[in-house]
């Protein structure tokens, strides 16, 4: 939260200062990337999905065993449509033409990831999450890489030219962030689900009874790189 709310004025002070390159490079992390890699800036957002996924085996486990499933999914659903309905309202859900509404931004995406991860984590086992983790991370690469887009073919993932900017814009309605695509679409909500099971899975391993806390520091560090790894694989 820090960063989000200084972080405009930090990177004016950044770039108006005469330093070498460090100084240049510190600068660059306090902006998005404009298409492909990442800055810094870029992780906020799937940290706030990670951390989600990380509070719902502490909150919903507890909830489980005291009201079951049927309270623990009344809990998830209100949770997920005043999170959605604030995001509409945030982007002028009252006083806007619907033609002109963000239907999915910032705190959408956070309802429809907290709303999907939840449900899997009160019906399925942590092997089952995990199945699904990785069948949505492989499922979105293989649509992206197979599936062809009119105009520019399959495997290119080059902004507009990718099938998920393809579906955003023909099939998503409503004001779009990049014109006629957005960041927070609608086929790249699957990642962003298992981004938000990742943190579950950190989640479980936080409540774990057995392994101890130098135990779960290693296993987190080891796993971050393992993925950082894989990422750039």
């Amino acid at each position: 939260m820090m960063w989000i709310a200084g972080a405009d004025a930090l990177d004016s002070a950044l770039r108006n200062l005469q330093g070498g390159p460090v100084v240049r490079f510190f600068a660059t992390q306090f902006d998005h990337a404009r298409w492909e890699g990442f800055h810094f800036f870029d992780l906020i957002f799937p940290l706030f999905l990670f951390l989600i996924g990380v509070v719902i085996p502490i909150s919903l486990a507890r909830l489980v065993e005291r009201e079951g499933r049927a309270g623990a999914l009344r809990r998830i659903c209100t949770r997920a449509l005043v999170m959605y309905l604030l995001g509409l309202f945030y982007y002028g859900g009252l006083s806007t033409p619907f033609d002109q509404i963000r239907l999915l931004g910032v705190l959408q995406r956070l309802a429809l990831c907290y709303f999907c991860a939840g449900l899997l984590f009160i019906y399925l086992r942590p092997r089952g999450l995990g199945v699904v983790c990785v069948g949505l991370l492989i499922g979105y690469w293989a649509l992206l890489t197979f599936v062809p887009v009119p105009g520019f073919g399959a495997g290119d993932f080059s902004e507009k030219h990718n099938l998920s900017d393809w579906i955003d814009a023909h099939y998503l309605r409503g004001r779009k962030w990049n014109g006629d695509h957005d960041p927070e679409g609608l086929l790249s909500t699957l990642p962003a689900i298992a981004t938000c099971l990742l943190g579950v899975f950190a989640g479980l391993l936080l409540r774990d009874p057995v392994r101890s806390e130098k135990q779960k520091v290693l296993l987190l560090a080891t796993t971050g790189a393992l993925a950082v790894g894989l990422g750039l694989l």
